[in-house]
């Protein structure tokens, strides 16, 4: 059965959560597997994702048993992923069962879940907290901007009851408490039962240290930054207010969360959005002024081809190619097996991206086609005879590692003169990482051009691994290569004077006509290495390099 097929198995009742579990699932850092459950039967399935191929790691179907011993029997079942153990990963898992006091963690082991945590049906809570109103709702936070999401918020519409505990070694204590009824928070009464929440990166510092409430149907939205434990309003809208950036938050069906818009790594851009009508928007903030950098009005057409015009539409940010970054969106429709994920395109001309896969009939239309996401679909594109196209196959060909890069090096002897220009920029731009693959795969291929802008990156990332490389002529002047193996290297001609080798591997390397002076070459093994007389070294190293080759005399 296919995964599209799967979902078309949801009921309308059904939840589909990204849980941020590649991180609950194997510890990776990167939130790029998807979790979708369905409370009630015990239905719980976890996918992980190759190249737009998602498979599944783990499957309980209807019925199901649920995960761990924790059955998700009710339809009040909710889940999200946590870092239990202030790793600075999102690692376990956190099952909950509103209005019965029923919470549950869930440790991942290779696959093997068991719970460091648990209170059964009924159950006492958590750190006091006893979760037995049917309205509450808890979620992951920084509360002490550590940059790990190892505090839980609980908190209950309606009551102004809010709570954050701390993990002491399993024993879970309030770092802020107000009981039902409450005040609330900073202000922000949470008096609604329609008050949501959720942690964003108000300042771009890379931390969910910041509460988001909102109040959907009122244009009521604040923005909390917590002082030690004191939370001050940094933005707030009252009740009546006016939204947030122009979006007016007057529908009670507003949804609101927090995304990488702009692959930043950085969770600093929020999402709102009206299922049913198609109005979703995207905004920015700049010191405090929220303004869109996408905005669809009512009525609006969605996002990216996904229309947005059902009631039962939902979103969230996922990371799909593990970048560590939550730059994608997924949308989803429950009940009907629609998913989509969408990558944003900065291009002036926005096109399917080159490393997405396409959707649909068997009949492909590049430019209008749904797009998901792929190495194939770059390979596709660079095939095509639209120049276009073929350029953004190379922009996009960094993410895939070798094979990415195997798809540059093609481009760099292309019969276009466009398409040469585009791949030689890209290895030339790229940094440490990406241009030691680059260098073990060009080798001896690297055209002077090339290898004068490499050469540069070189010096300035002091790039060690530079193994049997073409390099001569090339200017290194200053480089830091100690420790560097430049085994079989071909340096004739180089200018490497001031630079640092010490303890380079520089065996078969072949150093004709190059120049060393006030190079160190301490430590350097110069077995079989390649000098002549028109070598510009040090006496002191040159004789070094006759005693490795050719042994003292008299």
């Amino acid at each position: 059965m296919s995964d599209i097929e799967k979902l078309k198995e949801l009921s309308v009742d059904d939840l589909l959560h990204e849980l941020r579990s590649r991180e609950a699932y194997d510890s990776s850092g990167k939130l790029d597997h998807l979790a979708l459950y369905r409370p009630g039967p015990s239905t719980l399935w976890i996918l992980k994702n190759s190249s737009g191929n998602f498979t599944p790691v783990y499957a309980q179907g209807d019925p199901g048993r649920g995960i761990s011993g924790y059955a998700l029997k009710s339809p009040a079942d909710r889940a999200f992923a946590f870092d239990y153990d202030s790793s600075g990963k999102l690692d376990h898992l956190v099952l909950y069962r509103p209005g019965t006091g029923t919470l549950w963690i869930l440790k991942n082991s290779s696959g093997n879940f068991t719970p460091v945590y648990a209170q059964g049906d009924p159950g006492r809570g958590i750190g006091c907290y006893d979760l037995k109103s049917p309205a509450d709702r808890a979620f992951a936070f920084d509360y002490d901007s550590s940059g790990k999401l190892d505090h839980l918020v609980l908190y209950r519409p309606g009551t102004g009851t809010l709570w954050i505990l701390k993990n002491n070694g399993r024993n879970f204590t309030s770092v802020y408490a107000q009981g039902d009824p409450g005040r609330g928070i900073s202000g922000y009464d949470l008096k609604s039962r329609a008050d949501r929440a959720f942690a964003f990166d108000y300042d771009s510092s890379g931390k969910l240290d910041h509460l988001v409430l909102y109040r959907p149907g009122t244009g009521i939205i604040w923005i909390l930054k917590n002082r030690s434990g004191n939370f001050t309003p940094i933005y707030a809208q009252g009740d009546p207010g006016s939204g947030i950036g122009g979006y007016a938050l007057k529908s009670p069906a507003d949804r609101a969360f927090a995304f990488d818009y702009d692959s930043s790594g950085k969770l600093d851009h929020l999402v709102l959005y009206r299922p049913g009508i198609g109005i979703i928007w995207i905004l920015k903030n700049s010191s405090g002024n929220f303004t869109p950098v996408y905005a669809q009005v009512d009525p609006g057409s969605g996002i990216g081809g996904y229309a947005f015009k059902s009631p039962a539409d939902r979103a969230f940010a996922f990371d799909y190619d593990s970048s560590g970054k939550l730059d994608h969106l997924a949308l989803y429709r429950l009940g009907t097996g629609t998913l989509w994920i969408l990558r944003n395109m900065t291009e002036p001309n926005p096109q399917p991206r080159p490393d997405d896969a396409v959707l649909g009939g068997s009949s492909l239309n590049i430019s209008s086609a749904v797009v998901l996401g792929g190495l194939e679909g770059a390979i596709q594109r660079f095939n095509s005879d639209d120049e276009d196209f073929r350029k953004l196959a190379l922009q996009q060909a960094t993410k895939y590692g070798d094979q990415g890069l195997d798809l540059i090096i093609k481009g760099l002897e292309d019969s276009t003169e466009a398409i040469r220009k585009v791949a030689f920029d890209l290895l030339r731009n790229k940094t440490e990482v990406i241009i030691k693959v680059a260098f073990d795969l060009l080798r001896n291929k690297i055209e002077t051009q090339i290898k004068e802008g490499l050469a540069k990156y070189i010096v300035e990332y002091s790039i060690k691994n530079l193994i049997r490389i073409d390099l001569s002529s090339a200017n290194l002047e200053g480089a830091n290569l100690e420790g560097a193996n430049l085994e079989g290297a071909n340096l004739s001609s180089a200018n490497l004077s001031s630079a640092n080798l010490e303890g380079a591997n520089l065996e078969g390397a072949n150093l004709s006509s190059a120049n060393l002076e006030g190079a160190n070459l301490s430590s350097a093994n110069l077995k079989e290495t390649k000098i002549d007389e028109n070598t510009q070294i040090d006496e002191k190293w040159r004789r070094v390099w006759q005693i490795v080759n050719q042994g003292t005399s008299g």
